[in-house]
């Protein structure tokens, strides 16, 4: 072993906690927050702003979850129902169009163009759900107060939500799988939506026929990894997160409640 690497790895590690936590409390004393406060605040408008960049979906449902405060009759009494209805449907209309993407292949399973295609558009779609799906859920669940989340949802709702999510992006991350691996046949993409469920609850799946054979198997493909750990990523946040707020006791609900207009880097969560 060499000595002098593993001196300089224990300084490092004692150096960073004395001078973070040296800064925020000196900051802190001297009653100086309102830098530190710009500066997280900035770097969240910042993440916030490239998570949207990189997601559709989450910029369409701001939006128009921004445009339905707008043009509610009394801005400042807009009933929280009307959000709560524009965020179920939304997730029921998400599933039937991912159920359609999801089943795409079958119908060009001899057709390597056609099937390349469908790739970039399943993995631009998993993309964006997922981004919305942690982002949005994520926020709701963080939210202190019921009071203060923007729309009418109890946590039952919000399980149910949770649940159709899980399921859409694993409908999702099944046809990416089969498509990666160009076996798009039913029977492949049966085993595909198995090994998929396998990875939404965090299992590890090895498919194997009575003969002893690998009915499907994972490649070394840095894409199919990457998506493997987005779907691994989004069911734990499901997951965790429902779970979490399920348990929480916040269940007591207003109908309506003074509602603002949202910036667009901001947010608003309940964006299932």
């Amino acid at each position: 072993m060499d000595a002098g690497k593993i001196i300089i790895g224990i300084l490092v590690t004692v150096f960073c906690p004395l001078s973070v936590h040296g800064l925020v409390y000196s900051t802190i004393r001297d009653n100086q927050r309102n830098w530190l406060q710009l500066l997280f605040s900035t770097l969240k408008q910042i993440v916030i702003g490239v998570i949207k960049c990189f997601s559709p979906d989450l910029i369409s449902a701001a939006v128009h979850k921004n445009n339905l405060k707008l043009t509610s009759n009394n801005a400042c009494q807009i009933t929280r129902i009307e959000l709560k209805y524009f965020i179920t449907y939304s997730n029921y209309s998400n599933l039937f169009v991912s159920f359609l993407m999801a089943v795409a292949p079958l119908a060009f399973s001899d057709n390597i163009n056609a099937l390349q295609t469908i790739q970039y558009i399943l993995g631009f779609r998993i993309i964006s759900r997922c981004l919305e799906i942690i982002f949005s859920f994520g926020k709701d669940v963080i939210t202190k107060s019921d009071v203060n989340k923007s729309s009418a949802l109890d946590k039952f709702d919000r399980l149910q939500l949770a649940l159709l999510s899980l399921l859409e992006i694993c409908l999702l991350s099944a046809a990416i799988y089969a498509v990666i691996n160009v076996e798009t046949c039913p029977l492949q993409m049966f085993n595909s939506l198995l090994y998929s469920l396998g990875t939404s609850l965090i299992v590890a799946v090895n498919l194997k026929g009575q003969d002893g054979l690998i009915l499907f198997s994972s490649p070394s493909n840095a894409l199919f990894n990457f998506f493997v750990i987005l779907q691994s990523l989004t069911s734990v946040t499901l997951i965790v997160l429902a779970v979490a707020g399920y348990l929480s006791d916040g269940n007591k609900q207003t109908e309506t409640v003074c509602l603002s207009s949202t910036n667009f880097f901001q947010g608003d969560g309940d964006g299932i």
